[in-house]
């Protein structure tokens, strides 16, 4: 973006320095037509010293034009610089960025890590926790069967004191 606007403001300068040059020229053929011929011996002389002097004022003031676009021109590139700075921060601060990217990345694998690890150890601590409640419901279901076993046997033993 940045080459593209230098590019264009660097065809906006040749223009105008093409158009300050054809005013230039314009001028010097108006001031240099048809008068050259009418002046006689010495005052023909006097007359082309001063339509000479006549020129090379006109000339210092197309100079001075042509200065003054070309300092204005400079401004302007030098705003447009300014302004892709802006848009467009330097390689420090692109640096800068990618290494807090970087050290963002490796803090986030960190603590993906350590979560990991938690989630881990919590399916462990659950799988223990399951399997002291399957071993509780085991012996208790045990416990049930061997009491009932034992009910089993007293009953049969009041049954035959019964008999």
């Amino acid at each position: 973006m940045p080459k593209l606007a230098i590019f264009l403001f660097s065809i906006l300068i040749f223009s105008e320095m093409i158009e300050c040059a054809d005013k230039g020229k314009g001028i010097a053929g108006e001031e240099s037509s048809g008068q050259e011929g009418e002046a006689s011996g010495g005052r023909g002389e006097e007359h082309a010293q001063s339509l000479d002097d006549e020129i090379q004022s006109r000339h210092e003031l197309l100079m001075q034009e042509r200065l003054m676009h070309l300092q204005q021109q400079n401004q302007m590139i030098d705003q447009l610089r300014n302004l892709t700075e802006q848009f467009n921060p330097p390689q420090e601060l692109h640096r800068n960025l990618r290494k807090n990217a970087e050290k963002l990345t490796r803090n986030i694998q960190k603590q993906n890590k350590k979560l990991a690890k938690l989630r881990n150890e919590r399916e462990k601590i659950l799988k223990k926790k399951g399997n002291a409640i399957l071993d509780q419901g085991r012996e208790s279901y045990l416990d049930k069967i061997e009491l009932s076993k034992e009910m089993h046997k007293i009953a049969k033993e009041n049954n035959k004191d019964w008999k």
